[in-house]
């Protein structure tokens, strides 16, 4: 909530408080070889994403991409574990956003190729005709009529 009224210093506080939190339970699930840390694993890359898109949105691009390829690597290390279409689609939302970051930046060649990488994900898992294809295809189709 948040976030979507642009409190973008409280949110950040919030989601870095929800890391320290997940983090803590995914230390004692592995401690404990508790099957659930990958659940927990997979909500420190979501919280992740979600402190990037913050990190952008207060106009720290550096603080936001580090924090977008940590939360894709989280993502994508959690998906071998699982092997979950959720996952992937997880993956994929990470990848749309560091697209979007990226043509916010006039980054168009680099938001062609994440842009291209997330689309592929959720045609996989979507099919083509899903709306969340359509809008990923969309923004792959305005990075490459700036970037021609």
């Amino acid at each position: 909530i948040l976030y979507a009224e642009e409190k973008f210093e409280d949110s950040l506080k919030l989601f870095l408080k929800a890391l320290e939190i997940y983090t803590k339970i995914c230390d004692y699930s592995e401690v404990q070889n508790d099957s659930r840390r990958h659940k927990h694993g997979n909500g420190i890359a979501i919280v992740n994403n979600n402190i990037a898109c913050v990190h952008f949105q207060m106009g720290n691009s550096i603080a936001a991409f580090a924090t977008f390829e940590e939360a894709t690597r989280q993502t994508k290390k959690h998906m071998l574990a699982t092997k979950g279409n959720m996952d992937l689609l997880h993956v994929a939302t990470t990848l749309c956003n560091v697209g979007y970051a990226k043509l916010q930046c006039k980054d168009y060649e680099n938001a062609i190729t994440v842009l291209e990488e997330a689309l592929l994900v959720q045609q996989s898992v979507l099919g083509d005709d899903h709306i969340v294809v359509m809008k990923t295809r969309g923004n792959l189709e305005f990075a490459n009529a700036f970037h021609a």
